[in-house]
Formats: C-alpha cells, sequence, structure tokens
C-alpha cells in the first residue's frame, strides 16, 4: 500500500494528524501482511491523507483497481 505525505497529506493545511505516528501505526498494524510505502502524491488531492492499498494477485484477475 501506498500512503500519501506530500502536498496536502503531509502538511499543516491538514490540522490535528500526527502523520509520522500514524504512518507508524499503520506499519504495525499491517506487519508482514503488506509493505507500507509512502509517496509525495498519488494525484488524489481532494481527499487529504490518501492512502491507495492494491488488490491482490486473485483480486487484480478478476479486474480489481488500486482503491
Amino acid at each position: 500500500m501506498t500512503m500519501c505525505h506530500g502536498c496536502c497529506c503531509g502538511a499543516p493545511t491538514v490540522p490535528g494528524l500526527d502523520h509520522a505516528t500514524q504512518l507508524r501505526e499503520l506499519r504495525q498494524a499491517v506487519g508482514r501482511a503488506a509493505k507500507v510505502r509512502v509517496t509525495d502524491c498519488p494525484d488524489d488531492c481532494e481527499r487529504a491523507n490518501a492512502i491507495v492499498v492494491p488488490p491482490s494477485t486473485p483480486g487484480r484477475q478478476a479486474a480489481g483497481r488500486p482503491q
């Protein structure tokens, strides 16, 4: 999964969010089941604090797309 930590999401324009803690807690929650990457901007700025979760291989084979 990919977590936005750039422009809108990692900026003070989204008050009350501790991004470092959120990233640490997300990584702890998924454990070894998934790798959490950080990106500057997934181009989804109308939704600050975005996380993109790609489908599994069977999900892709069934026409699943990242959500």
